[in-house]
């Protein structure tokens, strides 16, 4: 696991507790902040582990909104097709928050269940990332 809190990004994020449950706040900066920030973060994560971008056979990306995923995808120079199951989680479901991901994470899994089945190789590893208050990245390597 790899967590990291980016400089400078304390208004990216922000939830305050209240007599309805959590409220969040997004500043009009955050996609800005995760475009700039993430190609290191990721680079970080994958050298800790030996690993290149090109290792990746999958990218869970947190859907927080379109403009999230955009700058994520851009910042990484991912492909629509490597992003494609947050854009799907997106839209069908919107940002349900922290959860988010794993809802993603289900449709990439299911995939790799799928290619099995056809006596394919499947996938082999992959990154899954979320966005936390300040801003806050947190990420995990699944083998």
């Amino acid at each position: 696991e790899h967590s990291w809190l980016m400089e400078g990004t304390e208004d990216g994020i922000t939830l305050a507790i209240n007599d309805n449950g959590i409220s969040c706040t997004l500043s009009k900066y955050l996609p800005q902040y995760i475009a700039k920030n993430m190609q290191g973060y990721v680079e970080g994560f994958l050298a800790k582990n030996n690993l290149t971008k090109d290792d990746m056979d999958f990218w869970a990306i947190h859907p927080g909104g379109r403009r999230i995923i955009e700058e994520a995808q851009n910042g990484l120079e991912l492909s629509e097709e490597q992003c494609e199951e947050s854009w799907h989680v997106l839209a069908n479901y919107g940002n349900m928050l922290s959860p988010s991901v794993m809802f993603v994470l289900e449709r990439i899994f299911g995939k790799h269940k799928k290619q099995l089945a056809e006596n394919k190789p499947g996938m082999q590893q992959g990154i899954a990332f979320s966005f936390s208050p300040g801003v806050g990245a947190e990420g995990i390597l699944i083998r």
